[in-house]
């Protein structure tokens, strides 16, 4: 019964965190058509989050390539901001008051893995990259936290990314004649 209902929860969550990540994106893409009442108290901190951060988005759930190393994914946002240009994935997350919220092991080489693919086409990770987790409490509605990345931080988790993209190329045999 205990699992079941720790199942249910974590399902509840999940779905939760798809309303929020759906509600939060045409915000940007359709900003005159309404929000639904239930996630004005996620969206419109996030909003303001973005305006104090400076960011100005690209583009918006953007599949990004890198065929030559063979992975692909589909980020958030591509942003500018200033002279900085940035990966931002969205992540919803259960909090406790008075709790800060820490990364999770992959989500800064995600940032990165995508950041490479999408503003550096492939190439190494250049200085003026920035990145960011936005986490949106489901527990604490209004509460917003906001983990940034560095160039030097996305290069360092680049290093793990690949190293794990290694392992998943040798587990499913993806070896191509990479010319």
């Amino acid at each position: 019964v205990m699992l079941e209902k720790a199942g249910l929860e974590a399902a509840d969550a999940a779905e939760l965190g798809t309303l929020i990540h759906a509600a939060i994106e045409p915000y940007f893409t359709h900003p005159d058509d309404p929000l639904d009442d239930e996630m004005k108290d996620y969206v419109f901190p996030v909003i303001d989050t973005l305006e104090r951060l400076s960011i100005t988005p690209v583009s918006h759930e953007v599949v990004t390539v890198v065929p030559n190393l063979g992975y692909a994914g589909t980020t958030d946002m591509a942003f500018i901001s200033g002279p900085f240009n940035g990966i931002l994935d969205f992540k919803s997350t259960k909090t406790k008051p008075d709790e800060p919220v820490v990364p999770r092991q992959g989500h800064i080489a995600q940032i990165a893995a995508y950041h490479r693919s999408y503003w550096s086409h492939g190439k190494p990770i250049e200085d003026n990259a920035i990145g960011y987790n936005i986490y949106i409490s489901t527990t604490e509605p209004g509460r917003v936290q906001v983990s940034k990345y560095d160039a030097a931080t996305l290069r360092r988790e680049l290093e793990w990314f690949d190293l794990c993209l290694g392992l998943w190329r040798h587990k499913y045999w993806y070896y191509r004649d990479w010319e």
